[in-house]
């Protein structure tokens, strides 16, 4: 049954089933019926918090038998199953429930079928086979526990199972199930086959005892036999059913815990007690944890205690606001409210998700057309649980060594493998800044725990899915692309599982994805090789392209498993990942609509682990290649090339791509893989030995399961990891035309300057980076692209057209504004891409290195890194080279001492919002010296250039904010703004401050900025902001003797018992400290975004002293 939930605030409001279209696409399965054995739930149920929907609540029913909405809905309120019947539920479903393994979102419903009518039970039927359950707005998998604090009936079903009522199971002829009689687990004569089919779930200590010990007067479970529908599968057919019994390991039924003494299972051990020796943490249930560990250690069985665990510390109380059915229409608004409403989205949307508002710039909108929800979930749902493919029937070829990755967990793996702040949450809302307050001992006796236990418990078996467009307007299901998230818990110990796997686990060479590697360099160059050397050298080219559909969704669970049998991973490690992939369950969630899915194909997206286990079963046809079939040229071989499920085969013949084909099909089948004919295409590349040319056949056609593949032609362009590609090889040209349609966007955006800045340096030039590195490119184009950036730049920036070029390139710690320069970066990164494949193990990236293309392209990088004289062949040459060309300008040339305090300019690059735009604007122009003064408007005229203020000096902006007397006023607030700064910091520091105190020595009074004292420490401080002309540190120095008199110092120190020292705060009005000045300030306690908000300040307040100068009229009388 494919139950609908209705969102409600932490708990169920109404159940009811799909309509028929939904269940159409999910499919039907309804055929020639069975015999079996199923259990219907007949327990009393403690209500639910809300009722049901009055308009989906069906009369009571005077019956004892539950139905399927009162499987759900509060005991007060049952109702018979809207198909009219009780509840079938599969043994194993019901052995979980009373085991506590069940996930509690929607209360996992896995395997319920309606008994009854037989239409109605076919349809069902075929949904349970398909395992999905729809929860629209589902909030979390703690739907059925409102609250962790409240004790719902799951949780008590859980900890106090109910007695069990057993009916004569019915013989394969019977059709009559009605009689029944009770069986008391405890009893000698109850019913074997029914202890059979719980299994060993009676005898579990995770039943709290024995399944009899239930609570007095507590509910029971009534066991029917009736015919089940052919459609339906039976539980061992499940994630890999029976095809999984080739190996041992393969078989469902086996408990796969550890093997004793194995030398893994001694070393968790053996961590575990070094740990619980020690104290445990106080946050987080240390003593709790430890308490597990110790029965971990005496080797009682643990499952219940540290799922229980996981869930009460790792899994937060999700409450949300039920969706909205309808979005009220806006009403209507002009078109400058609308830019106001637009702005203030953009402005929240780049303070929370830079990133996203980025992406969301540059590419528009993610636009979702998808009308009918329910039936998008469903098809999905269809995906994932599609039909088992045939079983896989060669021989499994293992190496002679067993990998072993489950061993203790070391602190070093535990900090690498921390996830980013803005990774999202899975089901538990477990974020990852959360997971970083989390003690270190913690992690690792937990991670360790569950290796030992070798099993998923039930709280780590869910994982909320998501849909991501990956084109625009995406309407169809095929126009998503699945992440999910597992609980944090989860995703850590897969990540350092997946860190363990690619070092230890040997991939063939012709799969690059995901590995250690710059695979997309390899596979790109190898490519552009091979027709380079066809056309070139006139060698036969039989190629083909496949696409796999939905590669990472279908692929089966038993050819997981295979592959890592193939690999020789060890037993523990095996069966951990059977139980992975049989329990997963997966929440799909798409606008306020969810469905909850047990899959029964696939890997889940998002899941570390994933990327290793698919790469694994690819690896079994790569490996065993034929290298005799491909393409040749002299010392250069390419048979085939791998990137996750992007295929490339080559051969030399018509009938060697052929049987590549056909072998590569008839290896994907039996994995729940097929060839997307229609994504996929062949590339014939014939010489013609009187013309001396290479042509493109297009009359040969190959097939793939009898159906013919595409054939490219010379019009045909497609793109192979980033890069464009034709028959000719890479393409050239178009990033000039996509550049400007970027810089457009983010022009048109509701952006202010300086987040149009950090768009442009960390999202808009990258972008291009891949495909000019790999692709090709020329100088003049390079340049093109340099000269649409710095004009964008210009505009966005109100900087003149004389602005030196080396302030737009040079790094922001060197003065610049650090927007990469195309054409010295692209070059130096060419060369290290290409020369790096003299390291990759692929046998024919040397060969390929030796080929004509390459080695004519490495020889025009070298050229077009000369430039004036100048190899810029690394990051640090290119940051030299547009260091030195901005501080050998007039303007930048007092921005020479920024790297020496680099951290104060940081405001320049982090998209600040501690300025207006304007100012933003107004602030560079001061760095470069790019204010609109006289002596800088009318560089290179004859005109006069004196100050208006009738001062007999240049008006440069030098002497308007350092000397003028109209910026009088404006330099003295300038200077205390900074010292009260200073001041603040130090007395939230727990100094004592003292404001410009006064000291007589020698006859005259001494008047430092700042006196500051703590304990048996003093300083005395004196804040200057100076000009260009002379070196920070010399002014520092000289400050510095000023205040160094000895009666001064005797009156600051007092009784004190160390003399104070005496530091000054110089900085330019370009704002370039002086370093020895930031070194003292930073050892009284400041950090470095002081220096930071300190350098704003010094660049507002000389704005002040510009626009005061600009303002007034007052004019200096002359002297003499």
């Amino acid at each position: 049954m494919v139950a609908e939930i209705r969102a409600g605030r932490g708990s169920l409001s109404s159940v009811r089933p799909l309509e028929p279209d939904c269940l159409a696409e999910v499919g039907s399965r309804a055929s020639s019926a069975t015999t079996d054995t199923s259990l219907v739930v007949d327990a009393p149920v403690p209500a639910l918090v809300h009722p049901p929907s009055p308009q989906r609540a069906s009369p009571s029913s005077s019956s004892s038998t539950l139905a399927a909405s009162d499987f759900l809905r509060p005991a007060a309120t049952r109702v018979p199953a809207t198909t009219g019947g009780p509840l079938e539920m599969d043994p194993g479903l019901l052995r979980r429930a009373c085991l506590g393994l069940l996930s509690e979102g929607a209360g996992d419903t896995g395997g319920l079928r309606p008994v009854g009518d037989d239409a109605a039970v076919a349809s069902s039927s075929a949904a349970s086979s398909a395992g999905a359950h729809q929860v629209p707005g589902h909030s979390s998998p703690r739907a059925l526990e409102s609250h962790p604090r409240q004790t719902s009936w799951a949780s008590r079903l859980r900890r106090r199972p109910a007695a069990v009522t057993l009916p004569p199971l019915a013989s394969p002829s019977s059709g009559d199930s009605s009689s029944s009689e009770s069986w008391d687990p405890d009893s000698t004569d109850g019913h074997p086959s029914a202890r059979e089919s719980l299994g060993q779930a009676a005898d579990s200590p995770l039943w709290g005892g024995r399944l009899g010990q239930g609570r007095p007067g507590g509910g029971r479970a009534t066991l029917h036999s009736r015919p089940r529908q052919s459609g339906a599968l039976p539980e061992t057919t499940r994630r890999g059913g029976s095809a999984l019994s080739q190996d041992s390991r393969l078989r469902e039924g086996e408990d796969h815990e550890g093997v004793p003494g194995t030398p893994s299972r001694e070393a968790l051990l053996r961590a575990l007690r070094e740990a619980v020796e020690e104290e445990p943490p106080g946050k987080f249930q240390g003593q709790r944890l430890w308490a597990v560990a110790r029965d971990a250690i005496s080797g009682a069985d643990y499952l219940r205690p540290i799922n229980d665990y996981i869930r009460d510390v790792f899994f937060l109380d999700q409450r949300r606001s039920p969706p909205q059915s309808s979005r009220r229409a806006l009403p209507r608004e002009s078109r400058r409210r609308r830019r106001r409403r637009e702005y203030a989205r953009t402005q929240e949307m780049f303070s929370k998700r830079p990133a996203d508002c980025a992406r969301e710039v540059l590419d528009g909108p993610a636009e979702a057309g998808v009308e009918d929800v329910r039936g998008f979930l469903a098809t999905w749902a269809g995906i994932m649980t599609g039909p088992l493919p045939p079983p896989i029937v060669e021989p499994l070829d293992k190496p002679d060594e067993e990998v072993d990755i489950f061993y203790p967990i070391t602190a070093k793996e535990l900090r690498e493998a921390r996830f980013p702040l803005n990774s999202a949450p899975g089901p538990d809302g477990f974020t990852a800044r959360l997971l970083r307050a989390v003690p270190s001992t913690i992690l690792r006796v937990l991670l360790n725990l569950l290796m030992l236990l070798g099993r998923v418990p039930a709280a780590l078996q869910a994982g909320r899915t998501v849909f991501i467009p990956k084109t625009s307007p995406a309407t169809e299901a095929g126009h998503f692309r699945l992440i999910t998230m597992a609980p944090v818990v989860q995703r850590l110990l897969h990540k350092i599982l997946a860190r363990r796997l690619a070092t230890a686990v040997g991939l063939n060479f012709r799969q690059r994805a995901f590995q250690p590697v710059d695979g997309c360099a390899e596979n790109v160059l190898l490519l552009a090789t091979a027709i380079a050397e066809a056309k070139q050298r006139l060698r036969p080219l039989y190629m083909a392209s496949i696409d796999l559909t939905k590669a990472f969704d279908r692929v089966s669970t038993e050819a997981i498993v295979r592959g890592a049998l193939r690999a020789d991973l060890a037993d523990n490690f095996v069966a951990y990942l059977r139980d992975l992939y049989r329990t997963s369950q997966s929440i799909l969630n798409y606008k306020g609509e969810s469905l909850l899915v047990e899959p029964t194909t696939g890997v889940r997206q998002g899941d570390p682990l994933s990327l290793t286990m698919f790469n694994l079963v690819l690896d079994e046809y790569l490996s065993k290649t034929d290298v005799n079939v491909g393409f040749t040229s002299g010392e250069f071989r390419l048979d085939a090339k791998a990137f996750a499920d992007d295929l490339l085969v080559f051969a030399s013949t018509r009938r060697g791509l052929q049987e590549r084909l056909d072998e590569l099909a008839e290896f994907l089948e039996p994995r729940g893989l097929r060839i997307n004919v229609a994504k996929s295409f062949s590339l014939v590349l014939q010489p013609s030995g009187r013309e001396k040319k290479s042509k493109v056949e297009t009359d040969m056609t190959f097939c793939v399961r009898d159906q013919p593949l595409p054939v490219a032609t010379t019009a045909t362009i497609w793109r192979y990891l980033g890069v464009q590609f034709s028959t000719g090889g890479r393409r050239r040209g178009g990033v000039d035309r996509d550049l400007r349609e970027l810089l457009e966007r983010v022009t048109r955006a509701p952006l202010k300057p300086q987040q149009r800045l950090f768009i442009l340096r960390g999202f808009l030039l990258p972008r291009l980076h891949h495909r000019l590195v790999l692709g090709l490119w020329g100088v003049g184009t390079l340049s093109k692209l340099d000269k649409l950036t710095r004009a964008a730049i210009r505009k966005w920036l109100a900087l003149p057209h004389n602005t030196p070029v080396g302030y737009f390139h040079a790094p922001v710690s060197e003065g610049g504004l650090g927007v990469t320069s195309l054409r010295t970066a692209i070059p130096g990164m060419t060369l290290t891409r290409i020369q790096g494949l003299r390291f990759s193990d692929h046998p024919g990236c040397e060969a390929a290195l030796q080929c004509r293309m390459l080695t004519d392209q490495v020889r025009r990088a070298r050229q077009a890194a000369n430039l004036d004289g100048v190899s810029l062949t690394t990051k640090a040459d290119v940051h030299r080279y547009w260091a030195g060309k901005l501080h050998s300008s007039y303007d930048g040339a007092a921005l020479r001492e920024t790297r020496h305090v680099p951290a104060a300019q940081s405001w320049v690059s982090d998209g600040t919002r501690l300025l207006p735009g304007r100012h933003f604007v107004n602030v560079i122009k001061l760095r470069v010296n790019a204010l609109p003064t006289l002596s800088r408007t009318k560089r290179g005229r004859p005109d006069d250039v004196s100050c208006r203020a009738g001062c007999r000096a240049r008006e440069s902006l030098g002497h308007v904010l350092q000397a003028c007397h109209r910026g009088h006023r404006g330099r003295v607030k300038r200077h205390d703004n900074i010292a009260r700064y200073i001041a603040m910091r130090l007395h939230q520091l727990e100094w004592t401050v003292l404001w410009e105190p006064h000291y007589t020595v020698q006859g005259r009074v001494m008047k430092p900025d700042l006196v500051a004292t703590m304990g048996a420490q003093a300083v005395i401080i004196d804040v200057q902001v100076v000009g260009t002309g002379l070196e920070l540190a010399f002014l520092h120095q000289q400050k510095a003797a000023k205040y160094s008199v000895p009666d001064l110092l005797r009156q600051v120190q007092g009784k004190r018992t160390e003399p104070p020292m005496v530091t000054t705060a110089p900085m330019n009005f370009r704002g370039v400290w002086s370093r020895d000045c930031a070194r003292d300030l930073l050892s009284l306690g400041l950090i470095k975004s002081d220096l930071k908000l300190m350098t704003v300040r010094c660049l507002q307040g000389g704005l002040r002293c510009f626009w005061a100068h600009r303002r007034m009229t007052t004019v200096a009388s002359n002297h003499g």
